[in-house]
């Protein structure tokens, strides 16, 4: 039975509590959805912001989009137009028994999907 990758996913949270110095650290966590339901985690990575001379953070939409945009894609992706790491993407699925190819999964739509909680007009999916 074949269970189809049907959309890849990048979850992008903050944790609640800021560090002393007012360092917020970001996670975004990759994963697959499958045409069962299931999910396959393909990855986590995240960065931190601090606020620059005791002004706000800005965490505006756009701002958060940039940043998930910059730790998922590759350093190369401009110049390799090839925008995710297929291939890592590929070894996550293949070894939670999922036959995917590169190729497969450059079709799938890839959703960026910003946590109800972060500060902010009211977010929602941002599909590229």
């Amino acid at each position: 039975m074949t269970r189809p990758v049907i959309g890849i996913y990048a979850f992008c949270d903050v944790d609640p509590a800021a560090s002393p110095s007012g360092r917020f650290d970001f996670t975004v966590t990759e994963f697959a959805e499958l045409s069962d339901g299931q999910t396959v985690l393909l990855r986590e990575t995240g960065w931190s912001s601090t606020p620059s001379a005791g002004g706000p953070l800005d965490l505006s939409e756009e701002i958060l989009l940039e940043n998930v945009r910059a730790v998922v894609l590759p350093d190369d992706a401009e110049t390799s137009n090839d925008g995710h790491p297929w291939q890592q993407f590929v070894t996550a699925l293949v070894a939670k028994g999922v036959p995917v190819t590169a190729d497969e999964l450059r079709d799938v739509p890839y959703t960026i999907r910003l946590a109800p909680g972060l500060p902010g007009p009211a977010r929602r999916d941002h599909n590229y």
